[in-house]
This record gives structure tokens, sequence and C-alpha cells, in this order.
């Protein structure tokens, strides 16, 4: 249950919180084949998002488990009002650069949980990127964890 003293949690960040935060996140480069893909998501159920890497470790991009089943059942999922190009693209990937999206967000230990949730209400998403100053990641926060956190659960 919620209480009142939940008001004084306003200015909470993600550093706050990550004892309730996945450690390691699941990242590809964006060479690898669509195959290592599907292996990344199925080995945690849970992983609705990879995230994209160069050589170095930092972040180039993203893949939602929605682009994939785009990739697997392209008939079935697509939209009929994308354009040809769109189409064309899903059709022709052959590695995970090709499906990948470069314009993703992503937030650090100092992002409050209000602008959190913000960003993830304004991309759709239940589930960002924790990344260093480098643009490394180190952790995912999804939106269970930020309600566990507002609420007092798991906070101890």
């Amino acid at each position: 249950m919620i209480s009142e003293e939940n008001g004084n949690r306003n200015g909470m960040r993600v550093g706050d919180i990550r004892h309730l935060l996945v450690e390691k996140p699941s990242v590809i480069t964006p060479d690898q084949p669509i195959s290592r893909l599907l292996n990344c998501i199925l080995k945690d159920p849970r992983t609705r998002h990879v995230y994209v890497v160069d050589e170095a470790g930092r972040m180039v991009g993203s893949v939602r488990l929605n682009a994939l089943v785009r990739y697997l059942f392209p008939y079935e999922s697509l939209d009929t009002t994308e354009s040809a190009g769109e189409v064309f693209r899903i059709l022709s990937a052959n590695c995970v650069g090709d499906i990948m999206s470069e314009d993703f967000h992503w937030v650090r230990d100092s992002t409050t949980l209000e602008d959190l949730v913000r960003i993830m209400s304004e991309d759709q998403v239940n589930e960002l990127p924790v990344v260093d100053d480098r643009m490394r990641p180190i952790g995912e926060i999804n939106m269970l964890e930020v309600i566990m956190a507002w609420s007092g659960v798991g906070n101890g």
C-alpha cells in the first residue's frame, strides 16, 4: 500500500534503487546474425530489449522485442500504413544492425524517477538501459522496479 510518506520520494534517482535493477542487460554487436539476437531474447523471458554496442561496449542502438517479431513474422505484423522502405528494410535484414533502432533513450544513475517515467511514457516502453559516462550499458530499469521503489516495496 502506498503511504503519505511516499510524497518524500520526489527527487529519487535511478542510482538510489540500483539494488532493484537488472545488473547485466542483454547486449549484442550490430554485425551479429539475427539468430544470435533471438538467442539473447530467449535466454531470459523478461528481456524486451537487447542493447546494441560497439567494439568498446558503448551503446549505438537498441532492438525491441517487437522489431524482432516484425522480422520473424513480417507479413503478419507489418502495419499496412508503413512505407515501402520500412517494409523492405525488415524483409532484407541480415544482421542485428539492419533491424536495430539508432533512436533510443537511456538513463543514468543521476536521472530522477520522475524523468524516467516521463521518458518511458513518451517512448512507450516499460524498460530503459542505464548507462555510464561512456555510454556503456550497466543496468536496465523497468517500470515494475520504479513502482516498487515509489511504493516502498523492496527498500530496506
